[in-house]
Order: structure tokens, then sequence, then C-alpha cells
């Protein structure tokens, strides 16, 4: 594989994911167009990408299938229930626009950066997926262990990461 391809390679799952900027995916675009490896590296990428979704959506179609009986209704209405969740509701309501008002300290974790870390999460155990799907092929495992080593790279606070560093080993 010549340098370029392998820059590119790394790439590759940015570009699947359409995270790259403009210039950067026209030339991959480019690239793709000319260089028939990585255009079935590209391939074997997506399919396993699909492959991943499909299991993630087999899973959550499984945990919708799980039903939780409702506990059953009285007729007899209780005013000190609906007085505790009214003061359960005042309460966070408080909480919330105090915490609203107020900017979090420095070292106080901020909801975007936790809504930021389960996604990167999510799109780390998604590229440790496919990348144990891919090494499961002889020809694949160099491609396998460049995406493990990327998921070191990329996200290194995540268990996927961790996983990966032990496939790697």
């Amino acid at each position: 594989m010549r340098e370029y391809c392998k820059e590119i390679a790394d790439m590759l799952v940015d570009y699947a994911d359409g995270q790259l900027s403009a210039e950067e995916s026209t030339r991959v675009t480019a690239h793709l167009a000319e260089c028939d490896d990585c255009r079935t590296l590209l391939n074997g990428l997506h399919k396993s990408l699909e492959l991943a979704q499909v299991i993630w959506e087999d899973n959550l179609s499984q945990a919708e299938t799980i039903r939780i009986p409702a506990p059953a209704r009285t007729s007899r209405r209780s005013w000190p229930r609906y007085a505790a969740a009214a003061a359960i509701l005042i309460a966070s309501g408080i909480s919330i626009t105090s915490l609203i008002m107020n900017k979090p300290a420095k070292n106080q974790t901020t909801f975007a950066e936790i809504e930021r870390k389960i996604t990167e999460a999510g799109n780390a155990a998604r590229l440790l997926a496919a990348a144990d799907r891919l090494s499961e092929y002889p020809d694949a495992q160099p491609v396998a262990k460049r995406q493990y080593r990327y998921i070191l790279d990329r996200y290194p606070d995540t268990s996927a990461a961790a996983e990966a560093k032990l496939r790697i080993q």
C-alpha cells in the first residue's frame, strides 16, 4: 500500500461517517475514484458499519419488546401523593433554574461534555465492532489493526479503546 493510501485509509472512517471537512472529503473522493484498493477498503468498512447498525437495531428491537406491567389503579385518590409529586416537581424546577442561571465551575462537567462523551463511547464501540468483524478475515486483519489503533488514538478514554488495546497486543 502506498504511503498516500495509508493516509487516505486513516481518514476512511471519518469519510464514511461524513465527519471530514469539505476539502478532505473532496481529496478522499478523488483518490477513491482512482484507487481500487482504497475503494475495496471503504466497501468493507461500509459493510461492517451496516452489520454493526443491524446488530444495534436488533438489540433495540429486543429491548422494545420488554413489557413492564403498570401497577393496578386504585379508585381512591390520595392528596398526599399528589402533594409529594408537586413538591418534587417544584424542587426540580428550582434546581434546574439555578443550574441554568449559574455558569458551571471550571471543574464541573457540563451537559454538552457528557453528551459528547456518550457519543464518543458509542462511536468507539461501533468502530470496535466493525474492526472485530474485519479481523475475522485473514486478508483484512491489517485493516482491523489500523482501526484498533485509530480507536485508541481518537477515543482514548472509552472502554472500546481498552478493548482495542488488548486486541493489538
